[in-house]
């Protein structure tokens, strides 16, 4: 599961990733070491554990958000990933980034960006 999981957003390449520190296989971590250091996508960290933050934003996750998520704190950690996927030579447009994660009023996140797809 870890590896297909790894090919699949290699595949993919989609914009921003939300990933738990503790997942079966490979964690958070090890998931973000087996891609391709050079094509990253935004990452936020969505966790029970509070002592790996700081090792979160040592690999430059956007954010970081403990669980259970409160609605204000995840709308702040979305308009954190448009912010960086706006900012010229990450990729991302302003259109773009509003696909991937939704209005910025209250809508709810989408899932199926990627960079690229046209979708």
């Amino acid at each position: 599961m870890g590896r297909r999981r790894s090919k699949r957003i290699t595949i993919h390449s989609p914009d921003l990733l939300f990933l738990d520190v503790q997942m079966p296989e490979m964690d958070g971590f090890a998931v973000l070491q087996s891609l391709p250091a050079d094509s990253l996508p935004a990452i936020v960290f969505v966790t029970a554990y509070d002592e790996y933050a700081f090792k979160a934003f040592e690999v430059n996750a956007v954010d970081y958000l403990l669980k259970p998520l409160e609605p204000e704190r995840f709308q702040a950690a979305l308009q954190r990933v448009r912010e960086r996927l706006d900012r010229p030579g990450n990729g991302g447009s302003r259109t773009g980034a509003a696909r991937v994660v939704g209005p910025a009023s209250g809508g709810t996140a989408g899932t199926g960006a990627h960079r690229g797809s046209g979708r």
